[in-house]
């Protein structure tokens, strides 16, 4: 499975990652990690001499296909659930900006997800599991929106970034 062109359309789009091809500091500050295009990491700590030019759309591409490439094989090896296209690409928005969820750190949310899938997490027409479905959503929805901090303090802009990955996981909604 791979993130369809909806969801790489929302990802680039203003508020998520947000298309650059000149390089800036991700955290706005002199201080933040080196990036261009589409949250590509050029490398820890602030942007040099080196890093100052303009990049061309095709290296901005490849940068962000190859960047994809790994957030899907995140998403793909921590989730054993099947996936509707939407909820798949809402975990690779997630993985793409939420590092430590490659690197043995998966949102505590993905074990309620493995839980159980079936109809539990999925339709919500199956009055069977209506109960045990409206509490898995509710505890991925909270533990989701609580990936908002840098630094211990809660960033404004992680806020709206999970609320709008959160919509689309649950919702199928792929906002621009």
């Amino acid at each position: 499975m791979s993130m369809s062109k909806d969801g790489r359309a929302m990802l680039s789009s203003k508020g998520m990652e947000d298309r650059k091809n000149e390089p800036y500091n991700n955290d706005g500050s002199n201080r933040g990690n080196c990036t261009v295009g589409v949250g590509h990491l050029l490398n820890t700590g602030p942007c040099n001499a080196a890093n100052n030019r303009v990049y061309s759309d095709a290296e901005i591409d490849q940068f962000l296909d190859a960047d994809l490439s790994k957030a899907e094989s995140i998403v793909i090896n921590s989730v054993r659930v099947s996936l509707n296209q939407y909820e798949f690409d809402a975990l690779v928005m997630l993985a793409f900006n939420y590092p430590r969820f490659g690197s043995g750190g998966a949102p505590r949310f993905v074990q309620a997800l493995n839980a159980g899938r079936g109809s539990e997490v999925g339709s919500r027409g199956n009055e069977g599991w209506g109960r045990v479905y409206w509490i898995r959503e509710a505890k991925i929805r909270k533990e989701w929106a609580d990936i908002n901090k840098s630094n211990g303090k809660i960033v404004r802009g992680l806020t709206s970034r999970r609320s709008r990955e959160i919509r689309l996981f649950f919702d199928a909604v792929y906002s621009q």
